[in-house]
């Protein structure tokens, strides 16, 4: 086995990419965070009954054209999670375009595994990204994507339930972990 699984995450400016890092790392939620360019969370959990070492790049909204136009940092990563909020659609375009650019440039390198995340849905009555939106064939889950809507405010089992999965996708496609 090789490091910890590196994950970084990339979306637009106050989607609340840190408050679902933290949420499930601590399974605390605080409303309020400092602007920071990059934020490097480590840890060791349970998947699965076996301990994973965990790396999590979270990458500033300010920041994430300029990080992202790196090609560099796709190399170092085991996989990435692409943040919206479903209460913005401006977010999920900026996702959408982050989606497609690592579909590009990862060709035809192996495979990154990408979580496509929507974010805010305790605020469902202000909802503007529809989820039936997702189902074009650019959407559809494979081996290597995932998507999921959840809400960093108030459900701390989805929040870890989403990231659960999606460590376990990483594992499978990046050969960390027997296949389940």
């Amino acid at each position: 086995m090789k490091g910890p699984i590196h994950l970084l995450v990339l979306g637009k400016e106050g989607v609340g990419k840190t408050a679902l890092v933290v949420r499930f790392l601590t399974k605390r939620y605080l409303s309020e965070y400092a602007q920071t360019e990059e934020a490097i969370y480590e840890r060791s959990l349970s998947v699965d009954e076996r301990n994973t070492a965990l790396r999590i790049t979270d990458i500033s909204g300010k920041d994430v054209e300029r990080k992202a136009a790196n090609k560099e940092i796709l190399n170092k990563v085991d996989g990435v999670i692409v943040v919206y909020s479903i209460i913005d659609r401006h977010s999920f375009d900026v996702a959408k375009n982050i989606v497609h650019w690592l579909q590009r440039e990862r060709r035809p390198a192996p495979v990154i595994p990408v979580l496509l995340l929507g974010n805010k849905c305790d605020l469902g009555h202000r909802r503007v990204v529809e989820s039936p939106g997702l189902d074009s064939p650019d959407w559809q889950e494979s081996d290597a994507f995932l998507r999921f809507e959840c809400s960093a405010c108030d459900d701390v089992d989805g929040v870890d339930d989403v990231f659960t999965k999606f460590i376990r996708k990483v594992s499978t496609v990046m050969g960390f972990l027997h296949k389940l």
